[in-house]
């Protein structure tokens, strides 16, 4: 039975996971500054592709240098890195394919998600959960690739209330039960693989299945950037994943920012 305290078991994830690449290396940290970091130690160090999982993150990444508190045995946070060749034009998808993978896994425990451009999870109006993607290009094409997710799983009401932050939430707090961390894991990872190992043949699809899923589809956005703001109607993700932003008749490609 899950309890609120239970730690991870990596003998279940891997059980669980249909992988044909990524377990063939699964690393579990019980403590790290960060999984994304873990991953770029274990890339350094020689590995291709792998999978890192933590059940205490110290000092978690978000868009935009913004750091993601992680509440110890309730949160989930795990990275994926391989050496999937992708071109550096479509780099940008990475986020939408990654959070469309856990908007499909949620599904299966009939936990309906929404998306918020580029790279976030929310839940009856409240963000659960975010991606941060990492790459290194060599001669146009991705030489390595490191895809980072974090979920709030098992928070109750005061957990999220201790967080501080505006419009937060958790599987529990939502649905009001617990969750198996292992198996939301696992569901990521087999809905994440396929998606990825066909990309960019299929970005087509994910294009119209994140659009399908983002709650600000041509709704009045703010966008805001490193050095000016954005207003105007969100039309959905461009060529290379930017956010397409029409205003006074005209179409704004971003390729990162914050929306409000």
């Amino acid at each position: 039975m899950q309890t609120p305290d239970s730690t991870l078991s990596i003998d279940l994830i891997a059980s669980l996971i249909k992988s044909k690449s990524f377990s063939k290396n699964l690393i579990f940290a019980d403590s790290t500054p960060s999984t994304n970091t873990k991953a770029w130690d274990m890339i350094n160090n020689g590995a291709t592709s792998g999978i890192i999982l933590t059940d205490e993150q110290l000092n978690g990444k978000g868009q935009r240098g913004r750091k993601w508190v992680f509440q110890k045995t309730k949160s989930i946070a795990f990275s994926i890195f391989t050496s999937h060749k992708i071109d550096s034009n479509k780099i940008g998808y990475l986020p939408s394919l990654c959070a469309l993978s856990v908007k499909n896994a949620l599904n299966h425990f009939n936990i309906s998600a929404s998306l918020k451009w580029p790279n976030d999870i929310f839940l009856n109006g409240k963000k659960i959960g975010g991606i941060l993607c990492e790459s290194k290009i060599n001669k146009g094409r991705s030489k390595n690739i490191i895809m980072g997710i974090g979920i709030n799983v098992n928070q109750d009401n005061d957990d999220i209330k201790s967080l501080n932050i505006l419009n937060a939430g958790s599987l529990r707090s939502e649905y009001g039960k617990m969750f198996k961390r292992e198996e939301i894991i696992s569901t990521i990872i087999n809905n994440l693989e396929p998606l990825l190992m066909q990309f960019p043949e299929n970005y087509k699809s994910i294009k119209y299945s994140w659009e399908k899923s983002c709650f600000h589809l041509n709704q009045i956005v703010e966008l805001s950037t490193n050095s000016k703001k954005i207003k105007g109607i969100f039309k959905g993700l461009g060529i290379n994943g930017c956010a397409i932003i029409e205003k006074n008749g005209n179409s704004i490609n971003a390729s990162s920012g914050i929306i409000t």
